[in-house]
């Protein structure tokens, strides 16, 4: 496997670990509302929340089968846990089948969402989810 090819896996890796890491910290010790942690820096700094606000919290929720909770926290949770949960068997699958399904699904992605007839809608629904994040007082 070429060098970009290994720093997509260490990253989608990484970035895998990372939101297991946070969401089992979420789950097992009340997340960042008893710990005092407040996880996003725009909200810290300016008092409005940012477009991912509430993620973490969507994704418990969906993980507690709370799905109207879920959705109404934060709709890019569902993402977020669906990415955590396909990313492991998917890395896993790469590995013992030594294929490159995962990069190539990487860059045919990225490569979508640099066209302006994705990218543009993409952006307007993350300022959506903005702005109701912003309404919701999350």
């Amino acid at each position: 496997m070429r060098q970009s090819g290994k720093r997509i896996y260490l990253l989608l890796g990484g970035l895998a670990l990372a939101g297991h890491a946070w969401l089992l910290y979420y789950l097992a010790w009340g997340g960042p509302a008893e710990s005092s942690l407040l996880a996003c820096p725009t909200r810290k700094l300016t008092g409005i929340p940012c477009p991912a606000c509430g993620t973490t919290r969507s994704a418990a929720a969906l993980a507690q089968g709370q799905f109207e909770l879920a959705l109404w926290t934060n709709p890019l949770g569902y993402l977020a846990l669906a990415f955590l949960l396909a990313i492991p068997f998917w890395l896993a699958y790469d590995l013992l089948c030594k294929s490159q399904s995962l990069k190539q699904a990487y860059q045919r992605a990225e490569a979508k969402i640099k066209q302006p007839q994705f990218a543009w809608p993409l952006a307007l629904l993350l300022l959506a989810n903005w702005i109701w994040n912003i309404f919701k007082l999350l």
